[in-house]
């Protein structure tokens, strides 16, 4: 039970110097950026840089000249590209190749979520295996037999 009374009062007093280390440090932070804002003032330098107000205002105002694509515009144009259907996998690597890469850690995943959600524009013909609802039977049926 000592031992224990005696690490408490310890750590009672290592706080104690570290609070104490705390607030010495925020003084100096005052002092310092008092110091700064000083300089700048004293040398006629803006308290921030500004932009001029013609940047300012065009760039509020500014519109893309194209809008974004969604991830299922960017996987209609690679399938397109490849014209035939695809691994989620390889829509991945194709959407990457075609310089329209899916964020994040799991891109299959997110690929397969908008593909299912897009059912009016894409057609899972097997597990994993995805094309364009709009392509013929056929070229489905032929370009399927080579993958597998």
């Amino acid at each position: 039970m000592k031992a224990i009374a005696s690490a408490i009062e310890e750590a009672k007093q290592e706080l104690k110097y570290v609070s104490s280390e705390i607030s010495a440090l925020a003084s100096k932070r005052k002092q310092l950026e008092s110091f700064i804002t000083t300089g700048r003032l004293l040398s006629g330098k803006p308290l921030r840089p500004e932009q001029p107000i013609a940047e300012r205002v065009s760039q509020k105002n500014s519109w893309p000249e194209f809008p974004k694509k969604t991830t299922a515009q960017n996987a209609v144009d690679v399938f397109r590209k490849v014209g035939r259907p695809m691994a989620t996998k390889d829509i991945v690597e194709a959407m990457a190749k075609y310089g329209t890469p899916i964020r994040g850690e799991f891109q299959c995943a997110t690929i397969r979520s908008v593909l299912s959600m897009k059912s009016d524009i894409f057609e899972r013909l097997s597990p994993g295996i995805w094309a364009l609802r709009e392509w013929p039977a056929d070229l489905k049926q032929l370009k399927q037999q080579r993958i597998q």
